[in-house]
């Protein structure tokens, strides 16, 4: 291999390197190998933390989990016909999953029946 053969090939060698280098610093904000490391460290530890504290606890049978979720889509339903806006959401208080739900009333309409119909 020539000296240009060789020059070429380090040129490209560098190249791809420094889009490497370009990559992890744009994804992970980081690009050197001991940010890297201590990243990776980092999160291993924190995911041994998470599974100390919560990883005992039994999964949750879908069954169940899917017959609240049904109960909930048929109250939603019903609700749907008296309320104009509804708004739902999950959060987590002190790990512990809580649904919340809003409803915002029809003022134009009121209250009404299966049918639409006010209530008599």
């Amino acid at each position: 291999m020539d000296i240009r053969a060789k020059l070429s090939a380090l040129e490209a060698q560098v190249l791809e390197f420094q889009l490497q280098q370009d990559l992890l610093l744009d994804r992970l904000g980081v690009s050197d190998a001991h940010s890297i490391i201590a990243m990776v460290e980092s999160l291993d530890g924190q995911l041994r933390d998470l599974y100390s504290i919560h990883g005992d606890r039994p999964i949750l049978d879908e069954a169940p989990l899917m017959q609240l979720v049904e109960h909930i889509r048929d109250l939603s339903t019903s609700l749907d016909r008296l309320y104009s806006e509804k708004s739902a959401t999950l959060e987590l208080d002190d790990g512990k999953p809580t649904l919340r739900a809003t409803w915002k009333d029809k003022l134009d309409q009121g209250a009404q029946d299966e049918h639409g119909q006010p209530p008599s």
